[in-house]
């Protein structure tokens, strides 16, 4: 289970490194979805190394 949570923080850092980019770049209705995107990849980064390191952090 750990490998999963270690993939989810690779792809929330590659998708919010893509989005951080994409969002200087592209134009008016896409650079708002790049930027979603890019805050959407840094709670995945967030979320997985937390999960990666804590494994039972949400379970009360």
């Amino acid at each position: 289970m750990i490998y999963l949570y270690l993939a989810m923080s690779a792809a929330g850092a590659v998708t919010a490194g893509w989005g951080i980019r994409a969002a200087h770049q592209f134009r008016t209705p896409w650079d708002s979805a790049a930027a979603v995107a890019a805050v959407a990849g840094l709670v995945a980064f967030i979320l997985g190394i937390l999960l990666a390191v804590l494994p039972n952090f949400f379970i009360t």
